[in-house]
Formats: structure tokens, sequence, C-alpha cells
């Protein structure tokens, strides 16, 4: 067996593979596959009087290392998403208001934690 090298690490069958090995190897791929792809959620702060706020979002799986995470408000202009404190078991993802305007609501934040393999 080998693999794409860094940073991926995609297992692949290499000629003299014997077929017995077929479902192991194709269990490794899917496996690479998934971790991939990395884990993602919607987390939704709530704010009551004021202009920012966070939730911390707990990943199913632990990572390696820090992930990479992106977060994107939804449906609302006035509020920007933020991301801070990532750790291999989580990170507080949040939103903050434009203009700091103090509001009160509850507001959906999509993210994305991606492993860091670069």
């Amino acid at each position: 067996m080998a693999n794409t090298g860094s940073p991926y690490l995609i297992p692949y069958m290499i000629d003299g593979d014997p077929l017995a090995v077929v479902a192991e190897r194709m269990q490794e791929l899917a496996e690479r596959m998934e971790f991939l792809q990395g884990q993602r959620g919607i987390a939704s702060p709530s704010l009551a009087g004021v202009s920012v706020g966070s939730v911390t979002v707990t990943f199913d799986v632990p990572f390696d290392v820090p992930p990479l995470v992106f977060a994107t408000t939804q449906n609302n202009t006035l509020m920007l998403a933020t991301v801070e404190l990532v750790t291999e078991t989580n990170c507080k993802v949040g939103v903050r208001h434009v203009n700091a305007t103090n509001v009160t609501g509850t507001y959906n934040v999509g993210w994305l934690a991606l492993p860091d393999v670069g």
C-alpha cells in the first residue's frame, strides 16, 4: 500500500498488494476521507442587550492538533461571525454586531472545522 504523501496522506493500493487486503484498504481510504472532510454544525449564541456573544462548540471527535475553524452568520447582514480559543476538542463560535449596537436575540452561525494538515 502507498499514500499520496503530505499533506493529505490518502491511502491507495499498488501493484503487488494482495487482494485479501482490499476491504482493509477501502476502510482506511474511507476513514481518511471522512477525517479530511472535517466537522460542521450550527451554533446559536443568544444575546441579551449586548453587542457580542458566543457559545462553546465541542467537536464530535477530537482533532490531533487544533483545527482550522471557519464560521459565517446565516441570514443576518448586521452580525459578524467570530471564532476564538480553538483547541483539539472545542472552540468558541460567536457573533458581534457590526456597529457595536446592543441587541437581543439568538443568531445562527454555521461553522466548519477542518484538520490542519499543512
